[in-house]
């Protein structure tokens, strides 16, 4: 949220903001305050609530503010007019995120798709029937016709790995980097631009993961606490993340940071 908005909400409701990662988070101290009807709509579900200003949503989406505005004063996602300026509930942007491509593909078409973009080392030719190359050809025109092919992206490849969240001892993050079993993908990926010495994003084949696990004495990220070690596990993992799982690793990320570096990815592989 940025300033303007959260001097907005401070000045209306008399709330605590606490800025995080580029957002703010409003908390209420006083009970007996009376809250304009609209904060309240706004925050009828959470007692924690992330207020989006159409900056932010553009940022989000991936589009330019005009469009975010449009989609807000439209309706097509939820959200109020406070003090003359629109905010939107995270989560109703992120519903209209999830929507945007319709079912998620299988891991295995998944992948497919993903191959068929300029082709990383390792990966054989796809080998498809008429069939199956109909339903590619489909999905790469909607890819590059998408309005918003951030949303689109992840929707369509949610299913290409189970994404498992770990804890390790940060000593042992620099020399997990280089264990032969991960490729680096994610912000831990040099292509990303945000390179992060704190945590470790990688894919790593589904047969590997226990033996990294126990080799590394990883384990299970607590409820409530950020994972230092995010690994995706697929059935084949190719020699070097291509670029289009890259984007989405990225986009899967709420940071605006990580949206535009996702946005950037997906720009070059469409010609834009």
């Amino acid at each position: 949220m940025d300033q303007e908005v959260s001097e907005l909400l401070l000045h209306l409701e008399g709330e605590l903001v606490l800025p995080v990662l580029g957002g703010a988070y409003t908390r209420g101290w006083a009970a007996w305050f009376t809250r304009p009807p609209q904060i309240n709509s706004l925050r009828s579900r959470y007692d924690y609530a992330m207020l989006l200003s159409i900056p932010d949503l553009a940022k989000l989406l991936g589009v330019a503010e005009s469009r975010a505005r449009v989609l807000v004063a439209s309706g097509r996602i939820p959200g109020q007019r406070v003090g003359g300026r629109w905010l939107v509930d995270e989560v109703d942007a992120g519903n209209y995120r999830k929507a945007a491509a319709g079912r998620p593909l299988t891991e295995h078409n998944a992948w497919q798709f993903i191959w068929a973009l300029p082709r990383p080392k390792g990966v054989p030719g796809l080998g498809l029937d008429a069939v199956e190359r109909h339903r590619l050809d489909r999905r790469l025109r909607r890819f590059h016709e998408a309005a918003d092919p951030v949303a689109f992206i992840v929707s369509l490849l949610a299913r290409r790995a189970d994404k498992v969240l770990l804890s390790a001892n940060p000593e042992d993050l620099s020399a997990l980097r280089r264990d032969g079993r991960l490729r680096l993908a994610g912000v831990s990926h040099s292509n990303s631009g945000l390179l992060s010495g704190f945590e470790l994003e990688a894919y790593a084949a589904r047969r590997d993961l226990p033996d990294l696990i126990n080799d590394w004495f990883l384990l299970p990220a607590k409820p409530g606490t950020r994972p230092n070690v995010i690994i995706r596990t697929a059935n084949v993992i190719p020699d070097e993340i291509p670029h289009l799982a890259l984007a989405a690793d990225l986009a899967e990320r709420p940071g605006p940071r990580e949206q535009q570096a996702a946005l950037e990815i997906i720009s070059g592989l469409r010609g834009t």
